[in-house]
């Protein structure tokens, strides 16, 4: 029982079409970057500033 209620999707960031959605307040940091790798239509310097502040994205 305990194996089954806890599948499913553990995204903490999903993207659909034009959807964004984040998990909660406590991946912010994911749904940010993902969001400004979004709109700047390229992950290179969002990558550059999750790095410059030891954020593993």
């Amino acid at each position: 029982m305990m194996q089954s209620c806890c599948q499913g999707d553990h995204r903490v960031v999903v993207e659909d079409a034009n959807l964004v959605s984040g998990k909660g307040l406590g991946h912010i940091f994911d749904f940010a970057f993902t969001l400004s790798a979004r709109l700047l239509e390229d992950d290179i310097p969002v990558r550059d500033r999750a790095d410059h502040i030891y954020y593993p994205w």
